[in-house]
């Protein structure tokens, strides 16, 4: 039984697949097992080939959905399948540096801050611009709280190995939720687990140019909300619910939702303590002129 399963969700992008099923292949650990899940490509025969390439050098399986659903399904979909007692996930179109897993799993089993609850060891890591090669370093403290997850914004899946009772305890990745579902796994995972850092950068990022959902703000708003409905009763610290309001606020105000636009920019202000208000006192300014055009606009509108 393997020690650990990788898990890399891919859809018609068989080149950077092969990148980053070659970090997996360097990995130092000879117990993992790999699971390429293709999310429905266009063309799964070329995925079928790259896996095919690494059949001699790694424990690799592909399985093919049917029909697409997103990231968090095919991750979801390869947690299912998993045999490992750790999980750890890797992005086609990112990479792992090549001790990643090993540091992991030593973190897990010398635990050196003695967490009785250790659930979750992730490391730092770095974003590539692909265009600029202009490199971005995720230096993150401990998480500890709810509040951490949401404080230190950019955590990331591919950075993370969790043990498989985790999932068993909190369930998997909310499909229903567009983006922001590895946020919403880990607030639900601190609840009830410790988290540990490897603080080294062990995973790196490519941002590349090409459509993602995340672009979309209409999906990054529902997730947004959704974030705001289930932990805002759990953040303690202020300064972090000021900030999941005004973003939530800025996307609305995109989607020209203009009455709730104000009450989260309103909420902000509200939130923010002394100078910090003047940050936010022009946005909410803005949100309430928004409102009041669209109101005269749409009282034009009305017949006479």
């Amino acid at each position: 039984m393997p020690i650990v399963s990788a898990i890399i969700p891919t859809r018609n992008r068989p080149a950077l697949l092969r990148a980053a099923l070659q970090s997996v292949a360097l990995q130092d650990v000879p117990d993992m097992e790999v699971l390429v899940v293709d999310d429905a490509s266009d063309d799964p025969q070329q995925t079928v080939a790259v896996v095919a390439e690494f059949a001699p050098r790694l424990h690799v399986r592909l399985i093919r959905l049917p029909q697409r659903r997103g990231t968090g399904h095919a991750r979801n979909a390869g947690v299912l399948a998993a045999a490992g007692e750790y999980i750890a996930f890797l992005d086609d179109d990112d990479v792992w540096h090549p001790n990643k897993i090993r540091r992991q799993l030593e973190r897990f089993r010398t635990n050196p801050r003695r967490l009785p609850q250790l659930g979750v060891v992730y490391t730092w890591h770095q974003w590539v611009n692909a265009a600029t090669q202009r490199v971005r370093v995720r230096r993150r403290p401990y998480l500890e709280t709810v509040d951490d997850i949401f404080r230190w914004s950019y955590n990331t899946p591919q950075t993370m190995m969790i043990r498989r009772e985790c999932f068993d305890r909190v369930g998997l990745f909310d499909e229903e939720m567009p983006t922001k579902q590895d946020w919403d796994l880990l607030a639900r995972m601190i609840q009830h687990y410790q988290f540990d850092a490897v603080e080294e950068i062990l995973v790196t990022c490519r941002d590349h140019r090409g459509p993602r959902r995340t672009d979309d703000y209409r999906a990054r708003l529902r997730g947004a909300e959704t974030l705001l409905h289930r932990y805002a009763h759990r953040v303690h610290d202020p300064r972090v619910l000021r900030d999941l309001r005004f973003s939530v606020g800025r996307l609305h105000l995109r989607a020209r939702q203009y009455d709730r636009a104000c009450a989260d920019m309103s909420e902000a202000l509200r939130l923010a303590a002394g100078s910090q208000k003047l940050r936010y006192l022009p946005f909410w300014a803005w949100a309430l002129g928004a409102r009041l055009l669209h109101r005269i606009e749409h009282t034009r509108s009305l017949p006479a």
